[in-house]
């Protein structure tokens, strides 16, 4: 690289990182005060014009100071990570924090509000899909006359409590004592073997549309947790409609997750494939059980936020759960 696009680059770093700290316009003069850039004013200013004519940065009206675009953000972000510049000491969520204790379904909430209250953002994090998980056991207790609470444990901790009326006890003892003998298998595996059985009678009949209703109710649960939105609103990102558009149809979610299979990925701005996200930037990352992959976490942020620090968050709760999970399977 030729030392006067050294310089410009150098002057690009400056500008956003200053801007995200202050989110003010950056001006030349402010360039030469925050770095030990031994250059004048006027080759700065020049530089930034060039910066703008490049897609880098653009300047909100004559003699203001310069804002840098998505693609500055990118330039920023991408140099971060290629010079290590993560702030681990200065991470929001410490290390020593005690991991949450309680079913799944407690621990994701928890780990999705330490995620947003220490980032500023909207915590969203994909519960694993029970058609993957093994079935543990089956419980029926009955509660009242033709009325029962049927309560499915799979690994993993999950567990779905469905509630059932107009039922015999015959028929509650004889779903419990099926279920069970598919103890071990995948609840998939389950579904298709009682999709796939033949019923002779009536009875049986509704027997097996029994099951199927259990079933059915067990993977009607809402995959996605999420935390932070008053987070998110204090920082004062912009336009939330959109945010809030996702939140009421995560399955729109999809299109993001499908494209981070590993590691961590952050979309900024216009990059999103989500639309309704690119007045934000979008941390994603996976996390596993062993070497399945499970489910996403994801940080929506103000595009101006601070990389270096957001970064090692979401990869220290990504970390965290993925060893908790990959323990807890083996057991």
């Amino acid at each position: 690289m030729r030392r006067d696009e050294e310089r410009i680059y150098r002057v690009l770093f400056s500008i956003v990182k200053e801007y995200i700290k202050t989110k003010k316009p950056v001006s030349s003069k402010r360039v030469l005060q925050v770095t030990n850039l031994n250059w004048s004013s006027a080759t700065v200013r020049n530089d930034m014009k060039k910066l703008e004519e490049m897609g880098y940065v653009f300047q909100p009206h004559t003699s203001a100071g310069r804002i840098p675009t998505d693609k500055g953000l990118r330039f920023y972000l991408d140099e971060i990570v290629k010079f290590g510049r993560k702030e681990k000491e200065q991470v929001e969520i410490e290390a020593t924090q005690r991991f949450p204790i309680g079913d799944l379904n407690s621990i994701l909430t928890a780990i999705s509000k330490i995620l947003s209250k220490g980032t500023g953002g909207l915590s969203i994090i994909t519960k694993p899909n029970i058609e993957n998980l093994k079935l543990l056991k089956v419980y029926v207790t009955p509660v009242g006359e033709g009325m029962a609470v049927i309560t499915v444990i799979t690994e993993l901790g999950i567990s779905k409590v469905v509630p059932v009326s107009r039922v015999g006890r015959r028929m509650l003892e004889a779903l419990e004592k099926l279920m069970n003998l598919f103890s071990g298998m995948y609840i998939s595996s389950v579904i298709e073997k009682i999709e796939a059985f033949k019923p002779e009678s009536e009875e049986e009949e509704a027997f097996i549309e029994l099951t199927r209703n259990i079933l059915r109710l067990i993977l009607s649960e809402d995959r996605v947790i999420y935390s932070g939105m008053y987070e998110i609103v204090k920082n004062k990102p912009g336009k939330i409609e959109p945010l809030v558009k996702i939140l009421e149809n995560p399955k729109k979610l999809d299109k993001l997750f499908e494209k981070v299979k590993d590691g961590i990925v952050v979309f900024i701005g216009e990059e999103n494939p989500v639309k309704d996200l690119k007045n934000f930037s979008t941390f994603v990352a996976p996390y596993y059980k062993g070497s399945d992959l499970v489910g996403h976490v994801a940080l929506v942020t103000n595009k101006f936020v601070e990389y270096e620090k957001v970064i090692p968050s979401v990869e220290f709760i990504t970390n965290r759960l993925t060893e908790y999970l990959t323990v807890t399977s083996r057991r």
